[in-house]
């Protein structure tokens, strides 16, 4: 039951179904990968955690632009201004 195989040949549902992106051997792998870092692949399958180290820190950090991390505690307004 993992994505290499397929979740079991579709026998095993996908854990994250609104995930649409293509799920490869480095998703969950224990490494946080960029790619999956979103709310719909549950951040890497908990490979990227969100302890928002960096949060308002004066710097957009890509990891905590989201919701659960109050968008890095403002930092991240300009950059998603554009």
């Amino acid at each position: 039951n993992t994505p290499e195989c397929g979740w079991d040949g579709g026998d095993c549902p996908a854990p994250f179904p609104n995930c649409t992106l293509t799920l490869s051997p480095r998703f969950q792998d224990g490494l946080c990968d960029e790619e999956f870092n979103v709310e719909e692949c549950g951040f890497d399958g908990g490979d990227c955690e969100l302890d928002c180290y960096g949060k308002g820190n004066g710097v957009c950090e890509k990891k905590n632009n989201n919701a659960y991390c109050d968008f890095d505690g403002g930092d991240c307004a300009e950059f998603n201004a554009r």
